[in-house]
């Protein structure tokens, strides 16, 4: 996700900040009593797939920010809990251990907190309104609500960051979309069929399962990878031949 711009914000963006961080902490605890009871092993299993995919994020080339594959891991957390569950998991498992150490600062840490618990419960919401069943993921009678709980996460996530971006940085809505956020669409759609899979795998072998569901992760974080290093390589050719055409003339 692309970094927050080093730049003071004004008194409208504060109060944004502000307001995003009350809204999320409040939709968190009201979401506890939905949290099921007898099934904290399996939500313990989710959040720390969630941790380790998020502490293996990818650079993106000429981008002020990263890519992560824990998308994947808070939609399938959706289909499998609910919303009281996967918003929690969505607002402290992809803590990054540089925002423990300092090095981001507490509203930016709070904020982002905010906003994946803000994204995750909403699509989760939309889910179980549109007949979606948690921990029972019945892929095809229940398309509408799966595609509808994927866009939701991404459309709100995305969202709420491009508007404290355009609070920060004084840009238009689209311009900052455009410039650093449109990137980030194919990234959410590559990962919704996976994350339905782990949805899947979990409701079919249990926690058993979900061990293994670190596994197709790291292969789809590798894929991200491989993907950023060949077009860094791209982008740098390009350069070196507008370098040499300008030389020549």
């Amino acid at each position: 996700m692309a970094k927050q711009p080093r730049q003071r914000m004004q008194p409208l963006g504060l109060a944004y900040v502000a307001f995003v961080i009350v809204l999320g902490a409040g939709v968190m605890l009201w979401l506890v009593p939905s949290i099921p009871k007898t099934r904290w092993l399996e939500v313990m299993a989710f959040a720390v797939i969630t941790f380790l995919a998020e502490a293996l994020p990818v650079e993106l080339p000429r981008r002020s920010g990263t890519v992560s594959v824990s998308f994947a891991v808070v939609y399938a957390a959706i289909l499998v809990f609910g919303p009281g569950p996967a918003t929690w998991i969505a607002a402290l498992a992809t803590i990054r251990l540089r925002e423990f150490s300092g090095q981001v600062s507490l509203d930016k840490v709070l904020f982002n907190r905010a906003q994946l618990a803000l994204s995750a419960a909403g699509a989760g919401l939309v889910y179980v309104a549109l007949g979606g069943v948690p921990g029972r993921v019945d892929v095809l009678h229940t398309v509408p609500a799966l595609a509808a709980a994927a866009v939701v996460c991404s459309v709100l996530n995305l969202t709420i960051v491009v508007l404290v971006l355009c609070l920060t940085t004084k840009s238009s809505f689209w311009g900052v979309w455009v410039k650093d956020i449109k990137w980030m669409i194919p990234h959410y759609l590559a990962l919704t069929p996976l994350g339905i899979l782990i949805g899947v795998v979990e409701t079919t072998a249990g926690l058993s399962g979900v061990l293994l569901l670190f596994v197709p992760l790291l292969v789809a974080r590798y894929s991200l990878q491989l993907y950023a290093q060949m077009r860094k390589a791209y982008l740098s050719t390009i350069q070196a031949m507008v370098a040499a055409i300008e030389a020549r003339d």
